[in-house]
């Protein structure tokens, strides 16, 4: 048995039917699940979600005070990434016969079968998928290298795991206790979320494979060593006739789809038009699966204003002396 799960809220649902709809059409074999990180919606229509996905809101996995107490602390983004080890530990524990689990962020897209994936899991616990594989040009444009060094060297929106090899079950429960406790977006102090603490996994664990393949969570920020050249029916190839297995459409903005990334400026659609066709088709599916009506949902959990930096290390002293003092 093998699964794919995502984590989202109500408003990424358009993206998720996408992720959904293409693993349907290239891993028929997988069970796909969105862990919605929200609450059902009674104004949602959620048949072209079902159609695709089982969905297993946070709720239903989380412990009442647990949940409570990161909705109190977490910010929206934090709270969706903190809770991914323990959808990790549910799937493990409701699934005895589950041989290969893998997560995808909802802006994911899958073009190609997991079967070289699957391959590697056999003989390893743990993949890893790093944000790039060679240096990035100093010439000022963005992204740059320090990206890896300030959001983890590994890009956690791809996670696979083999749950029937000690080491991914003794790294989730690692990664699960800090992810519950400090899930902060606070990179002076060492967090980024879910991601930095991925940087000593290779380290601490056993058999953990680091994936080269360029056809593996292509994105943004590895365009500078990643080329489309060619479509086939659908099927996307880069240069040496590798092929794309799944891209990552990471902080695209569906109000400006004439730019690659809000955040990054190093190319332009211009400078490579094969790209622009596989942004252009993905920006219609997304926006036929209900992109208008899911995008403008207000998240549940999503109550307290974003803290700054200096509120959440006053939280994290306020838990740490609560500790000292049980």
């Amino acid at each position: 048995m093998k699964i794919v799960f995502t984590l989202c809220s109500n408003n990424y649902l358009a993206q998720a039917i996408t992720l959904g709809q293409s693993l349907k059409n290239t891993n028929k074999e997988i069970q796909f699940f969105i862990g919605l990180i929200d609450q059902l919606n009674s104004s949602l229509n959620y048949d072209e979600v079902r159609a695709v996905a089982t969905i297993l809101p946070l709720q239903d996995i989380i412990d009442h005070k647990l949940l409570t107490d990161l909705v109190n602390k977490y910010d929206i983004i934090e709270l969706n990434t903190s809770v991914k080890p323990s959808y990790f530990k549910y799937f493990i524990h409701q699934f005895p016969d589950l041989e290969r689990i893998y997560y995808l962020d909802p802006d994911i897209e899958v073009f190609h079968s997991f079967d070289h994936l699957d391959q590697q899991l056999l003989n390893a616990s743990i993949l890893l998928s790093p944000h790039f594989l060679s240096p990035i040009p100093l010439d000022n444009k963005l992204p740059q290298e320090n990206l890896a060094t300030n959001y983890g060297m590994y890009n956690l929106g791809f996670l696979g795991l083999n749950p029937k090899h000690q080491a991914s079950l003794s790294m989730l429960d690692w990664w699960e206790e800090r992810c519950l406790t400090n899930c902060f977006i606070n990179e002076p102090a060492g967090v980024f979320v879910d991601q930095l603490y991925m940087n000593h996994v290779p380290i601490f664990f056993k058999e953990v494979k680091i994936l080269e393949e360029k056809g593996i969570n292509m994105a943004p920020w590895n365009l500078h060593e990643r080329k489309l050249v060619e479509i086939k029916n659908g099927a996307y190839k880069l240069e040496h006739n590798e092929p794309l297995i799944f891209y990552h459409f990471s902080s695209y903005q569906f109000s400006n789809p004439s730019r690659i990334s809000k955040y990054y400026n190093r190319y332009t659609f211009d400078d490579l038009p094969v790209l622009g066709e596989l942004y252009s088709a993905y920006h219609q599916k997304v926006m036929d699966n209900g992109y208008d009506l899911f995008s403008m949902a207000t998240c549940f959990y999503n109550k307290a204003p974003k803290k700054t930096v200096k509120q959440k290390i006053k939280f994290r002293i306020k838990n740490i002396l609560k500790l000292i003092k049980a």
